[in-house]
């Protein structure tokens, strides 16, 4: 098997057609999208940073390109305060977040 013959192997994926019952091979990407990487980004921004910790621990987030738009007891909550912002980015490639809580010993 060649080099790129693995690499290729380990980005395809194997689905049933719903028109017929025969398998096709579909190719992944091998890499995020641009989008993606954001949203990443932002997932590990607020599970990381000090100060998100602190303001946010125990809560769930919406969080894109390092901003919060959204907070709530539960992902429904947050989704539903992120989205009355009307700047809110109405996209899918948005970091939902449950933000670890921080304990400080006394």
């Amino acid at each position: 098997m060649k080099p790129e013959d693995k690499t290729m192997k380990k980005t395809r994926a194997s689905v049933k057609s719903p028109r017929t019952s025969k398998r096709r091979k579909v190719v992944l990407p091998p890499t995020l999208t641009a989008e993606e990487r954001q949203a990443r980004e932002d997932y590990e921004w607020c599970l990381h940073d000090p100060e998100i910790q602190s303001a946010y621990g125990g809560k769930v987030v919406i969080a894109h390109r390092r901003r919060i738009w959204g907070v709530g007891s539960t992902h429904e909550e947050a989704w539903t305060a992120a989205c009355k912002d009307p700047e809110f980015p109405s996209t899918e490639n948005v970091a939902r977040v449950v933000v670890p809580e921080v304990f400080i010993p006394s």
